[in-house]
């Protein structure tokens, strides 16, 4: 990416619901910005985001919470299947506590707030 002038090189990291502690905290301590994925239909991925992959990044950027970190954004996916197992309100509530900002997509159309979450995490 360029921006402002600058180029920025991104490098994404899929933890894929199975990544170990010393594997987020090796790619997290090296990071300076998060875009934090879960699928709106999966009440494991959200709870697997905020019990396991947060704290440690956390402790690998050696903060209390996420907050004081620099640029996140949480995205909840498949936000066209059903039954939905997430709430709107519960992914606000994290988002709020780590001072992220917050987008719901359907991956296979809205290619242009995919964009956008690309660009917001690197502001």
């Amino acid at each position: 990416f360029k921006l402002d002038g600058d180029y920025l090189r991104l490098n994404i990291q899929d933890s894929s619901g199975s990544a170990s502690a010393e594997y987020i905290t090796e790619w997290a301590t090296q990071a300076q910005g998060f875009i934090l994925v879960y699928a709106l239909n999966d009440k494991r991925s959200f709870e697997y985001l905020r019990n396991e992959v947060i704290p440690h990044i956390c402790q690998a950027k050696k903060v209390q919470n996420l907050s004081q970190c620099k640029s996140i954004v949480l995205v909840g996916t498949k936000r066209d299947c059903l039954p939905r197992k997430v709430t709107s309100s519960e992914a606000a509530i994290l988002a709020n506590e780590i001072k992220a900002s917050y987008k719901e997509v359907n991956t296979a159309i809205d290619l242009n707030d995919i964009n956008e979450i690309f660009w917001e995490s690197i502001r």
